[in-house]
């Protein structure tokens, strides 16, 4: 999956329009909060079979953190 790719799945995962690029703050997103982060862990757990602590996705600033983050779960 791409880097593109795995930002529309989070823009459907977060059913959101707003327009998500790498640099953008996750706090930006209205959507993003604990229940999207939910969300996300078992779209992790699901998609590439990793875990994540929900704390840490909320802890994270951009979607660049997250992005880098499964990068270095998968590697």
């Amino acid at each position: 999956m791409t880097e593109q790719q795995f930002i529309e799945e989070l823009k459907s995962l977060l059913d959101t329009e707003y327009d998500i690029e790498t640099g953008t703050e996750l706090g930006d997103i209205d959507e993003w909060d604990s229940l999207a982060a939910m969300a996300l862990f078992t779209f992790l757990k699901d998609e590439f079979d990793i875990t994540v602590k929900v704390a840490d996705l909320m802890a994270l600033k951009k979607v660049s953190d997250l992005t880098a983050l499964v990068e270095d779960k998968l590697s």
